[in-house]
């Protein structure tokens, strides 16, 4: 019945029942009608998802007022991504010090959960108090992992082919400390010499990663995606739509792939379709939270905005050392590493 629900349209929501409403709203949501979504959910008495549904439509000065609203409901409805999602609300709208607050009083709300904490770490990232910003990515990971042992029954392969360098890898200093990153790795493209840039640089198209294929690691459904977002000048970057363009791909419950810094307009793929491993989800670029083309890959336990990195290792592929190919099973590549996915 599912595949169904967005034909139905919000004239079903008077015929049925709370259930039958959610039940539609999520329908439209798995095929990316964002905003069509966020009227369902509203209709349904899903404050949480209907706020959400709205920043994702764009609707931004309606979202905020929704936030702000859903901040003054009793603390029992509540939820545990509600001051996360609010701060960027606030930092979508060009205020930074609101997002910090709103960060903060959720750390005092859901002081057990991890993402008010990596929402607090990444404000206080912007602000350059680098200290602080460990200290709350540290409670935010606390929080967030039992344990570090890699436990997905998926095997991933490398969500692309050909020779890549391994930029930064789990819990890397440079971006990965927050919960969204901590266990994810950034690759660039390099020739068979290992050179990553030609010319001066200074354009997108002077890096051999911009524009290379990014596939579907395994089977799966593409339960979010977003294009539109413009690739930065190298160099640059988008701390607002920090992700850039992005895919989700869910393999099994709980074990969900993404990839960030699409290239605008390459996305190939849509919300409720089904994808092979190897399938073309986009195109490598330069958007979001990215000074230089790259993509960035991690397992997570959900989409947005409940999304957690986790422990991942690939299958197999092939690591280059001193020119030299060596076969790994079950490997976690390490910075610096060149690696061949094929």
């Amino acid at each position: 019945m599912r595949a169904f629900l967005p034909l139905l349209g919000l004239a079903a929501l008077v015929a049925g029942g709370e259930e039958e409403g959610l039940e539609i709203a999520r329908g439209l949501e798995a095929c990316g009608r964002w905003s069509e979504a966020a009227d369902a959910y509203r209709k349904a008495g899903d404050v949480a998802r209907s706020s959400y549904a709205l920043f994702r439509a764009g609707r931004h000065e309606e979202a905020e007022k929704a936030y702000r609203r859903a901040m003054l409901l009793p603390a029992e409805r509540q939820w545990e991504t509600l001051y996360s999602e609010a701060a960027r609300s606030s930092h979508r709208l060009g205020d930074l010090d609101a997002a910090l607050r709103r960060s903060e009083l959720g750390t005092e709300r859901f002081p057990d959960s991890p993402f008010p904490w990596a929402s607090l770490g990444w404000y206080r990232s912007l602000e350059g108090k680098n200290v602080d910003a460990r200290d709350a990515y540290g409670k935010a990971a606390t929080r967030a992992y039992a344990d570090t042992g890699p436990r997905h029954r998926t095997g991933l392969s490398l969500p692309f082919r050909g020779r890549w360098e391994v930029l930064q890898g789990n819990a890397g200093e440079h971006s990965h400390l927050g919960t969204r990153n901590r266990f994810a790795w950034d690759f660039r493209g390099i020739d068979a010499k290992g050179v990553a840039v030609r010319g001066g640089g200074k354009r997108n198209e002077d890096h051999v990663s911009f524009g290379l294929a990014i596939l579907a690691p395994a089977d799966g459904l593409v339960v979010d995606a977003l294009d539109g977002i413009e690739d930065n000048v190298p160099g640059e970057r988008d701390t607002v739509n920090s992700e850039g363009n992005f895919v989700y791909v869910e393999h099994a419950p709980g074990e969900v792939s993404r990839v960030f810094h699409l290239k605008k307009g390459s996305v190939a793929v849509k919300p409720g379709q089904r994808v092979k491993r190897g399938d073309l989800l986009g195109r490598c670029g330069n958007s979001g939270n990215s000074t230089g083309p790259h993509v960035c890959f991690a397992l997570a336990t959900d989409k947005p905005p409940r999304d957690l990195s986790i422990p991942a290792r690939f299958a197999s592929y092939t690591r280059i050392r001193k020119w030299q190919p060596m076969q790994v099973e079950n490997g976690v590549p390490q910075p610096g590493q060149w690696v061949e996915g094929g």
